[in-house]
């Protein structure tokens, strides 16, 4: 092993230096950023999306304002300015993380260009019925 490999491995974490920025780690906040039954909230869902729609009201999960299925977002919101228009509307994007490289194809630079609009992967097992 070289040297390098080896000095990059020697807190045992098994990560190198060159990746180890692109883990995410939750922390507990006391006070939020944003509240978000205060501003519009838009989630990005795989199709079809009116199923996470019913889910969200029998679950009773009422901030989401606006629900997006990768059809609906390829065929819509294609142009620019509808893009455009459509990272206006929300505060705050959710992105079911199994859609998270479809979304970002689909939506492209807007993402990084738009400073406020960084979307936030949920886990499908927020989306389902047994979360538990």
């Amino acid at each position: 092993m070289s040297r390098t490999r080896d000095r990059n491995r020697r807190d045992g974490s098994g990560l190198t230096n060159e990746n180890r920025g692109t883990e995410s780690h939750h922390s507990a906040v006391p006070h939020p950023v944003m509240n978000p039954k205060e501003s519009p909230v838009t989630l990005f869902v795989k199709d079809p999306q009116r199923t996470y729609k019913d889910l969200l009201e029998e679950l009773k999960i009422g901030f989401v304002s606006r629900v997006v299925g990768l059809d609906k977002l390829r065929t819509k919101h294609k142009t620019f300015e509808a893009k455009r228009e459509l990272l206006r509307e929300a505060d705050l994007f959710l992105v079911d993380d199994r859609v998270m490289v479809e979304v970002g194809k689909s939506i492209g630079k807007m993402w990084r260009d738009a400073k406020k609009c960084v979307p936030q992967p949920v886990s499908p097992r927020f989306l389902s019925r047994d979360r538990n």
